[in-house]
């Protein structure tokens, strides 16, 4: 895992450890192009602009993202509301710099995604326990918490100038 270690973000599991079976895929983006690239969402109504600031973007800078950083935007997915509190989720997350488990990770997505991918300084992939801890049975809002966590980290990445592609 490198710098970021299990025990400063809340569910992070070593990518050999895992069993996925659905999946959402989430790339970091420190700074566009060194621009610092704002846009902001045009909508028919007005939001909160740190919704409408939110956005996907396919190209990424290679400025690393900091260890601070990376924790916060667990922590805001740790946050987000969830069946029952479950928190079913868990991150898988590699580095640049971290070439093997990067070139991995990497690995899990489409051809046509790994193209851009390659240029984000962090991967991360949100993985989902179709089951119940507390009594195995299954949790159908499972992958809908997965996304609850994943806006939250979206909303947090925004928040502190760094973009997400999921």
């Amino acid at each position: 895992m490198g710098n970021v270690s299990s025990q400063l973000i809340h569910n992070l599991v070593p990518f050999e450890k895992c069993s996925i079976r659905r999946s959402s895929r989430v790339q970091l983006k420190a700074e566009l192009g060194g621009l610092g690239m704002i846009k902001r969402a045009e909508t028919d109504h007005p939001i909160n602009d740190l919704t409408a600031r939110r956005w996907s973007p396919y190209c990424f800078s290679k400025n690393k993202v900091s260890n601070e950083d990376l924790c916060s935007l667990f922590e805001a997915a740790r946050w987000a509301a969830s069946s029952y509190n479950e928190q079913p989720w868990n991150y898988i997350v590699a580095r640049q710099e971290e070439n093997e488990e990067f070139e991995r990770l990497l690995s899990c997505l489409v051809e046509a995604n790994q193209r851009w991918a390659a240029s984000a300084p962090v991967l991360a992939l949100g993985i989902a326990s179709l089951n119940f801890s507390r009594n195995n049975k299954p949790n159908r809002a499972a992958v809908h918490d997965l996304g609850a966590a994943g806006a939250n980290l979206a909303l947090e990445a925004t928040a502190r100038g760094l973009y997400v592609h999921r």
